[in-house]
């Protein structure tokens, strides 16, 4: 299998983010010190262009994206069994006419 682009930038990526803990013992994912400009700007846009305050479940939702677009194989049978249940769908409505 042939890595894409993309899988590369998404585990480059992730090598900058990192699990702590708030003084209250809560876990939270946050950008690790010395992170690439990119790596924030891609929060940044997670964030609404800065519409919205950082948010927990945003950074868990962007390190989940990330984990799916590095893992090109999940990601690729995710979107075949897709493409078979919409194939499904399309002749059952076919056959409905």
């Amino acid at each position: 299998m042939v890595v894409s682009h993309v899988s590369k930038k998404a585990k480059e990526a992730l090598a900058y983010f990192e699990k702590a803990n708030r003084t209250n013992g809560v876990e939270f994912w946050k950008v690790k010190d010395g992170a690439p400009q990119w790596v924030t700007d891609l929060c940044f846009s997670a964030h609404s262009e800065g519409a919205m305050l950082p948010d927990d479940w945003r950074y868990v939702f962007i390190v989940e994206a990330l984990v799916a677009l590095e893992d090109e194989t999940e990601l690729e049978a995710d979107i075949s069994r897709r493409n078979s249940a919409l194939g499904l769908r399309r002749m059952s409505i076919e056959l409905a006419m």
